[in-house]
């Protein structure tokens, strides 16, 4: 909630606050968002240019932003790197729910909302990050990711 609060005068700043985009904000913290029950290591930013194969192994990168989080988080990376974010999201849930929904006694619904929420915390900071820091373009690319994530 306290980065809800803070993107409205961002918003504002950037001349493109929309009252409905906080209000669907609130109502998705308010309803569907759900704080991970417990944190794991991640890597922090897990995208393919920091994932390599040489023969049959793969190799992590940049472990710059390595930390505790959210187990979902780097599914949740992963999701917002990808093109096809339908198709993205159906897979990386079908992934969460096997490698750990299994492990933490999780249902596929409940996968799928802890994973809506890890993608939601990311695109609040990528929104906030865009604001100060990118072009209109990126700001309006990200709000609509944004609204997809938390449509009902």
């Amino acid at each position: 909630k306290h980065r809800a609060v803070y993107l409205r005068d961002e918003l504002r700043k950037k001349g493109c606050f929309d009252q409905s985009l906080i209000d669907r904000i609130d109502k998705f913290i308010d309803r569907n968002y759900q704080v991970p029950l417990i944190n794991t290591l991640v890597h922090g930013d897990l995208k393919t240019v920091h994932v390599l194969k040489r023969q049959q192994e793969i190799y992590f990168i940049d472990f710059g932003l390595f930390g505790l989080a959210n187990p979902l988080y780097d599914f949740a990376f992963l999701h917002m790197e990808s093109r096809n974010k339908e198709d993205s999201f159906k897979s990386i849930a079908y992934a969460s729910n096997e490698l750990l929904g299994h492990t933490f006694a999780l249902s596929s619904q409940q996968t799928d909302i802890y994973l809506k929420s890890s993608i939601f915390y990311r695109l609040m900071y990528n929104l906030g990050f865009s604001l100060r820091h990118r072009p209109d373009k990126t700001v309006k690319r990200v709000i609509g990711e944004l609204v997809e994530i938390i449509k009902e």
